[in-house]
């Protein structure tokens, strides 16, 4: 069975770069809701992020059982602009994680780009080989093309790799890092019919769907949220809102409860600060839209074509 099956259907994301109480704050929190899934990466905060949530698990080793979480850890951010897709990163940047977080394995390992440049199958022989090690337990990779995804994917089977892409019922202008994805329906068409599992970044457009706007944010913030601010999506976000109080929850459960429509496996990444805003993003995972609203929202979003590719 692959890792991914065992993500909880929220995982805990963000680039952890708050003070150290306030990531165990948060830490403590995701736990107690019932969340067991970890999104990180060595370049937050040059490792400092996965240091904090090494000491973290270990201080809490009584109540967090390490074989009842799933870490997620994504290698080869480009630096500079230039690309870091090579065998030895790979291994190298694993096994900096794995000293970082005090653990011997990594449950998924994503690649955070690709480089075309690079041929599939050296990059699934060393993940395979990784695998085979016992330093990782899954892997995937994030931000390719439709076409490497599905030439990843054959190489690697029966092996079913994680595709991690930018993914929300708000579809942004434009790319929100150099070279990031939106799950487009040539994406998700090839995690369908491969069966593959989405962990979905971004899931809630940057707080667009907790009522922010650009003139709220400044910096990489606000420049993400002028992305998201289109007429589709503001239709989109007045349709989610409209939902959620005829249903009397927060508008983001709406939002993350769209995500999982039938015959897709999905895994939203979340970044909530505080406890209100954690318990609006776990309503989600006991609410079910019915057809009719899940039909709206992708309506309003210009998304009808998604009921016909889940099916």
């Amino acid at each position: 069975m692959s890792a991914s099956m065992c993500y909880s259907p929220l995982i805990l994301g963000g680039l952890f770069l708050e003070a150290e109480a306030a990531t165990r704050a948060r830490l403590d929190m995701f736990a107690d809701l019932g969340g067991h899934t970890i999104d990180t990466a060595p370049m937050y905060d040059d490792g400092g992020s996965e240091e904090i949530i090494g000491r973290w698990m270990a201080d809490r080793r009584a109540t967090v059982r390490r074989e009842e979480w799933q870490i997620v850890s994504k290698v080869c951010h480009p630096e500079n602009g230039q690309s870091r897709v090579r065998p030895d990163v790979i291994r190298a940047e694993v096994a900096g994680s794995l000293h970082r977080l005090r653990t011997d394995y990594l449950d998924t390992v994503l690649l955070h780009r690709d480089d075309p440049n690079v041929p599939v199958h050296t990059i699934a022989d060393t993940l395979l080989d990784l695998r085979e090690s016992g330093m990782i337990r899954d892997f995937g990779v994030s931000n390719w093309s439709a076409d490497r995804l599905a030439a990843f994917a054959d190489a690697v089977a029966p092996q079913r790799p994680v595709a991690s892409y930018q993914f929300s019922l708000a579809v942004p202008a434009g790319p929100l890092w150099p070279d990031s994805r939106h799950a487009t329906a040539e994406l998700l068409k090839v995690i369908l019919e491969r069966g593959l599992c989405l962990q979905a970044w971004t899931a809630l457009a940057r707080g667009w769907f907790a009522g922010r706007n650009p003139a709220d944010s400044t910096g990489d913030s606000r420049r993400m949220l002028e992305l998201f601010d289109t007429p589709a999506n503001r239709a989109a976000r007045d349709m989610v809102f409209s939902i959620a109080r005829k249903r009397d929850v927060a508008p983001v459960a709406v939002a993350l409860a769209w995500l999982c429509p039938a015959g897709m496996d999905v895994h939203a990444v979340i970044a909530p600060r505080s406890a209100e805003q954690f318990r609006e993003c776990f309503d989600a995972v006991d609410l079910t839209l019915t057809t009719a609203e899940w039909s709206e929202l992708s309506r309003a979003a210009g998304l009808e074509w998604l009921r016909i590719l889940t099916g």
